[in-house]
């Protein structure tokens, strides 16, 4: 099975502080790329995900589209053999975040293009 773009699985994010579980949007799925999602929207860059558009929400949260997080092809088939989808981001989102691309300099602008074409701006 494997993964698509907007799609939500749940990961263990090694990079927070402290560690713990957290959910991710693909936004390219070839290269395996994910943005996080996250209760608050402390950080630049973030999409407010409302809940009513996205029923696997709890509530209102956020898309860090900040930090582009690479995940390995085989952590990403382990997760979803293990745990499934967690959810689907709606499909109007896609042009939220491709406009927001272009205000974040801390991602390669080739990586940005393969978003853009993944995600069908």
């Amino acid at each position: 099975m494997q993964i698509q773009p907007l799609e939500v699985i749940f990961v263990h994010d090694r990079l927070i502080r402290p560690p713990g579980p957290k959910m991710m949007v693909c936004v390219e799925p070839d290269l395996g790329f994910f943005f996080r999602i996250n209760t608050k929207g402390h950080w630049p860059a973030s999409i407010l995900i409302e809940k009513r558009s996205n029923p696997f929400l709890h509530h209102d949260s956020y898309l860090q589209c900040s930090e582009l997080i690479e995940l390995d092809e085989f952590v990403v088939d382990e997760i979803l053999d293990e745990k499934g989808l967690y959810g689907e981001l709606d499909n109007s989102y896609a042009a939220a975040i491709c406009s927001m691309l272009d205000s974040i300099s801390t991602i390669r602008q080739s990586d940005k293009d393969a978003i853009r074409q993944c995600l069908g701006d």
